[in-house]
């Protein structure tokens, strides 16, 4: 399977507005990801919607493989900000507003801010107005040997969050904004035959939707059932849930004579956002007729029973788990105006707690002309209704952050998901009104390491109890970078010999080439072959960065961006465990592990593993065998021992084939 670029807006894009004195060069760290790609444009208003080139520059270019991105935003700030765009494979975009200026200050000032990227934890991408059309009669049943549409509209897996004050989706990153998904249609007669199947994949950009159509030609008369199924294939979902709409339709000879019968199209369960409780629509296009098919003038409207039904939908058609329907009802119509032209009718009903459902219609002709043969016109489509969402589904995330020592920590800022919250003298960061769901988290303080991480809020209060350790740093020495670029194009050049104090170095593939040293003045020289040399002196009081560009020498033009090939080609997707901060001495703890071939041969014995090692406990999955891009998903059940201590524990997740390996480590808190 190809990877897709597929990013949504069903991730909470937030806002980054800073006060004027905000430096200028922006070093952003992405996690969890190094392969990342930023792009930046002047707003034109204050809801980013309409934008213009942007005023500032990359320094280091807009890729990066470090997962490190510097964007310099200019010193005098632009009227309405920027717009800032994170996107990198297999992740949602993040989309961001910011103000960072230095009051028209020239000077190179530099700080860092964390960026997490996420992925969408479920995907689905419903389908919505079902038709099976006749295309030589769109207003009678289907005939033998006629060419027939089958056609859905299917929505985007992904949407915008209207909250968020930018606007503009860049059409240069219009493949991270629209989620793959794979259309499957079938035909089924009634002994379960396949008699007609095709898979199309589309790509839907958010908050919109595309029409998917097939074209199938009966050749035998009888009762089908015509079901389309949909899937999201993106690498940016955790996971997917299928969604489906089903169709009932007879074929008959042409020449059939006093007939009656409905046709049921388009219906649609328009229950996007739709929670527990809320009142959802159903709508759907509705013809009946009495008639000889073969002379299509005599048809006849007549008047129609519709029986509607909903039921908690488990892939059975019309029926749930249990065979009891949650709401129904009978509905009595005249005929319609004209034999040609359907008419659309609607219905409401309330689904009273969260999961999938499905809406079904089934028509009847109620005529005294229908003394022959009567044909029922039948349609379904499932849905999602989500968990309501009010006060008291939210809750609280508490942060207790102590040093090595057992002593409190304060003034650390913690970033849940991007919220910010500051521990106070007990070490106690909180944050309120958090829904269910998972979150990453950051906590940044000057005199400790960063602490990145994940939770899950289910339905309860959380608290996350952190050790951070100590930066070690000599109070001695600062740590002086260059920055060497092409003063043309902002480039970074790669091999330039930079002496600094006496002491000698070259800088990287990036331009970057760093120092160690104590308070005081040093000299610098830089040269490169293709380049005007430049020097200078510069006083070290603190690290600092220094952005140093160099003219070329005519006849030059800088070389290509290295590149890092791929190292290995095995790597890991995505690992849910949606109890990994509340897991209970003897539970089991639930993993969903992700793995891909990112390589460009065929793998087999791939092995997946994930080790407490603590605990001395074990779960294996495979072997498996991967195609080229091709990835796999496995679930695994970790046995806690029922003596297990309360405490944090990592779980060492490993996905190898012979001496390919790829190892990652997850947090897990046994309560």
């Amino acid at each position: 399977m190809k990877i897709s670029r597929l990013l949504i807006g069903l991730i909470v894009m937030l806002t980054l507005v800073f006060n004027a004195n905000a430096l200028v060069d922006v070093n952003y760290k992405l996690q969890p990801t190094n392969n990342a790609q930023a792009l930046a444009f002047n707003c034109l208003d204050t809801s980013c919607s309409q934008v213009a080139q942007f005023g500032g520059s990359f320094p280091n270019g807009q890729f990066t493989a470090n997962g490190e991105l510097t964007v310099r935003f200019p010193s005098t700030l632009q009227q309405n900000g920027y717009a800032l765009y994170f996107v990198a494979q297999g992740f949602l975009p993040s989309a961001w507003h910011a103000t960072w200026n230095s009051q028209g200050d020239s000077s190179i000032y530099t700080t860092s801010f964390p960026i997490t990227l996420e992925k969408a934890s479920v995907c689905r991408s419903k389908v919505d107005s079902l038709r099976v059309v006749n295309d030589v009669a769109p207003n009678v049943p289907l005939l033998i040997q006629t060419s027939t549409s089958l056609d859905a509209n299917t929505e985007s897996a992904f949407a915008l969050d209207p909250s968020n004050p930018v606007k503009y989706v860049p059409q240069e990153l219009a493949d991270y904004y629209s989620a793959k998904t794979r259309v499957v249609t079938q035909v089924v007669d009634v002994s379960g035959n396949v008699v007609f199947s095709e898979t199309k994949d589309v790509n839907v950009l958010a908050d919109q939707s595309v029409p998917v159509e097939f074209t199938w030609t009966p050749v035998d008369t009888g009762r089908y059932a015509v079901l389309v199924t949909t899937e999201v294939v993106d690498d940016q979902c955790e996971s997917t849930e299928k969604q489906s709409a089903s169709s009932f339709v007879t074929v008959q000879e042409e020449s059939k004579n006093n007939l009656c019968y409905s046709l049921v199209n388009d219906l649609e369960a328009n229950s996007k956002d739709a929670e527990a409780g809320d009142s959802v629509s159903a709508t759907y296009n509705l013809i009946s007729n009495h008639g000889d098919l073969s002379e299509l003038s005599t048809l006849t409207p007549v008047p129609t029973s519709v029986q509607w039904q909903v039921t908690r939908y488990d892939g059975t058609l019309f029926e749930d788990a249990t065979g009891k329907t949650l709401v129904e009802a009978q509905e009595e119509f005249s005929a319609n105006p004209d034999e040609l032209n359907p008419v659309q009718h609607s219905f409401d009903f309330t689904v009273p707690s969260d999961g999938k459902y499905a809406v079904s219609v089934q028509a009847t002709p109620n005529s005294a002309l229908c003394t022959n043969e009567v044909q029922p016109g039948m349609q379904l489509v499932s849905f999602f209704v989500k968990t309501q969402s009010n006060d008291a589904t939210t809750h609280k995330v508490n942060f207790e952050l102590r040093d090595q020592n057992g002593n409190a920590v304060e003034n650390a800022e913690v970033l849940l998901n991007s919220v910010s919250a500051t521990s106070d003298s007990s070490g106690r960061a909180v944050f309120n009104e958090v829904k269910s769901g998972t979150f990453f988290y950051t906590v940044l303080h000057n005199n400790f390491e960063t602490v990145q991480g994940s939770l899950v809020v289910n339905n309860q209060d959380v608290t996350i109890a952190l050790t951070l350790s100590a930066k070690i740093v000599s109070p001695d020495l600062f740590i002086t970078t260059f920055f060497v670029h092409d003063t043309e194009n902002g480039v970074g050049i790669k091999g330039a010999k930079v002496t600094f104090g006496g002491v000698t170095s070259f800088s990287d593939e990036f331009g970057l080439v760093r120092f160690a040293s104590e308070e005081g003045w040093y000299d610098y020289t830089i040269t490169h072959s293709n380049y005007l040399s430049r020097e200078g002196s510069v006083f070290v009081l603190n690290d600092q960065t220094y952005n140093l560009g160099m003219e070329r020498i005519s006849g030059f033009a800088p070389g290509p961006r290295i590149v890092k090939e791929k190292s290995m080609n095995i790597g890991i997707n995505s690992i849910r465990m949606p109890t990994a901060f509340e897991v209970r001495a003897g539970d089991q703890l639930a993993i969903t592990f992700s793995f891909e071939n990112n390589g460009n041969e065929n793998l087999k014995g791939v092995k997946a593993t994930a080790l407490i090692q603590e605990l001395g406990v074990k779960a294996s999955a495979g072997p498996v065998e991967l195609s080229e891009g091709e990835h796999s998903r496995e679930h695994l059940l970790l046995d806690i021992p029922e003596n297990a201590q309360s405490g944090n524990y990592w779980v060492r997740f490993t996905v190898s084939k012979d001496s390919l390996k790829r190892v990652v480590y997850r947090e897990i808190t046994v309560k």
